[in-house]
């Protein structure tokens, strides 16, 4: 993607400059330049020589027989011939600007109607209050359930498959932190959370933080300081994912209105 994104501003930088270029030095492609301007540099150049013939007719013979406007003439096709070139030019200039322009601006809707669709794929079903809960039991209450964690891990495996990239770099760039801080949240939780009670199973399981270091649950009065900085840790990691998430929400509004 970053290749591409070079070479693509090394080809547009490349054409701009070739169109400055060719504005100001123009191509002499079209056969109604090349006959005008031949003509009149034939006409400038052969009215030099008619001019000392005249001279020496005039003062030798007192007889003129070479027109002397012929110069003027030829002056005239050089300047009519460059005029029409110019203008040619630039008009072929800006065709090709306004067709650049729209092949970009049909570029750039794919791309949008593309991440789209993939917004909606990813997010399809997924409501906010969902991450804004998970965070908030596992800040608050130190504990959460498997059914908080399962509706929102897909965006960790979205997150990482090439399939769900975004087009926009900058969308998918955030949307990438976003699924990076989420899967550090969840692998910390899997390795400091517990099943509890741990003799009760069921099917919405609950898990919490070291269960047997906190008195609430059962634990020791000595142990709550170690208890404290797990806690503590855990806060600072989902402050993070929910920085992450709002950036790329806030992404999201910006590059595909929604």
């Amino acid at each position: 993607m970053a290749l591409y994104v070079y070479q693509h501003g090394v080809l547009s930088i490349n054409w701009k400059i070739e169109k400055v270029f060719r504005l100001f030095f123009p191509e002499f492609s079209n056969k109604v330049t090349w006959t005008v301007i031949i003509a009149g540099l034939g006409l400038t150049s052969s009215s030099i020589l008619q001019n000392i013939l005249n001279e020496i007719l005039a003062t030798e013979f007192n007889i003129k027989i070479l027109g002397s406007y012929d110069s003027l003439v030829g002056i005239v096709l050089i300047t009519l011939g460059l005029t029409h070139n110019i203008l040619l030019q630039r008009e072929k200039t800006k065709i090709e600007v306004n067709g650049r322009f729209d092949s970009e601006a049909k570029k750039e809707a794919l791309s949008r109607e593309h991440d789209l669709k993939l917004y909606q794929k990813v997010t399809k079903g997924f409501e906010e209050y969902f991450l804004t809960e998970y965070i908030s039991s596992l800040t608050d209450d130190h504990s959460y359930s498997r059914n908080d964690k399962a509706r929102l891990h897909d965006f960790v495996y979205y997150s990482q498959e090439t399939e769900y990239d975004f087009l926009n770099t900058e969308l998918n760039e955030k949307f990438t932190e976003f699924g990076q801080a989420l899967s550090k949240v969840m692998n910390w939780t899997a390795l400091h959370f517990f099943h509890h009670p741990s003799h009760i199973v069921m099917e919405n399981q609950t898990y919490c933080l070291y269960p047997e270091l906190n008195p609430d649950r059962g634990g020791e009065d000595d142990r709550l300081g170690k208890y404290n900085k797990h806690a503590l840790e855990i806060v600072n990691l989902t402050d993070e994912l929910l920085e992450k998430y709002k950036l790329f929400r806030s992404c999201v509004k910006r590059e595909l209105y929604i």
